[in-house]
């Protein structure tokens, strides 16, 4: 929900409410706040959620004005067992996610099983042992995830050019919408401070990155794109505005169908192909060829 809506509370209840009222029971009611400006008052504010409907909260451990005075103003981890131990609903963390490594030392310290940690002679008390036992349900990834899509994979040192040139080729086969793939490839590319070094394309830094950011916006077609990114593209196999975004509009409905009901794609020398949807393997690290391995469930922005 938006941030503003975090100083209407009732307007926020009043919506919660009418959608658990609307919705078939089995359909879980979920929503997506920022940190207020205390503990105590996100967590009042998740309780009314909870009270309310949601069967779920995300929390971006962030409130709004951290992001709009400081955009590196680190996540507030360390407060996300008292959020938890607030409500009895899932508790979904979200902020600072920019790499496999940042998940997982996330889950080390507060992830199930985490005890607080007694000093010599000290007792950390039922309530601080009670807050240290409230554990995250899962984590919300979005500015990892854009960067880098690699971020689910458990193969470790995926190589960055390889994950960018294994989504170029997932898209062109799949027919994606061009202006979707650039999209996406201009967050690949940003040149935000925040992300790490290893995800800079061919290693490229500074006036070098920004160059390569200004010929992805730049990017008029699929053509373009391949070329800049060196991936190999017959142009030939494909029909005339492919990757357009009205393409499905002005083919679909006279277009043959396979029994299973896919429809048929022009391939290489005009044959007919049925249309399928891409192992996310082979988005993230070149499928079988690039061996990802087993994909993570637990993990969700």
């Amino acid at each position: 929900m938006g941030a503003e809506l975090l100083d209407k509370p009732d307007v926020v209840s009043d919506i919660l409410k009418s959608l658990r009222r609307e919705l078939p029971a089995d359909t879980a009611v979920s929503c997506k706040i920022r940190m207020l400006p205390t503990v105590e008052q996100t967590c009042d504010f998740m309780r009314m959620c909870e009270k309310s409907g949601a069967n779920a909260v995300a929390v971006h451990l962030r409130t709004p004005q951290e992001d709009r005075r400081n955009k590196g103003a680190p996540a507030h981890w360390d407060d996300i067992a008292q959020l938890c131990s607030a409500v009895k609903i899932p508790v979904i963390a979200n902020g600072d996610f920019f790499s496999r490594s940042h998940i997982e030392d996330f889950w080390q310290r507060y992830g199930a099983g985490h005890c607080a940690e007694e000093p010599d002679g000290f007792d950390v008390g039922p309530e601080a042992a009670a807050t240290s036992a409230a554990a995250p349900a899962a984590v919300m990834i979005a500015r990892g995830a854009l960067w880098n899509p690699a971020v689910f994979s458990q193969q470790e040192n995926v190589h960055f050019d390889d994950v960018v040139r294994n989504y170029i080729r997932t898209a062109e086969r799949v027919n994606n919408v061009f202006f979707n793939t650039k999209w996406t490839l201009r967050e690949m590319v940003t040149t935000d401070e925040n992300k790490p070094a290893s995800l800079n394309f061919a290693g490229l830094q500074g006036a070098a990155l920004r160059r390569l950011k200004s010929k992805v916006d730049n990017m008029p077609n699929m053509s373009e794109c391949c070329k800049l990114f060196g991936v190999d593209h017959d142009a030939s196999a494909y029909p005339d505005k492919a990757f357009a975004v009205d393409y499905g509009y002005r083919w679909l409905p006279n277009a043959d169908l396979t029994s299973s009901g896919a429809p048929l794609l022009a391939a290489d020398g005009g044959a007919a192909v049925e249309a399928s949807s891409p192992d996310p393997a082979e988005l993230l690290c070149g499928g079988a060829e690039g061996g990802c391995g087993e994909m993570p469930v637990a993990l969700g922005e």
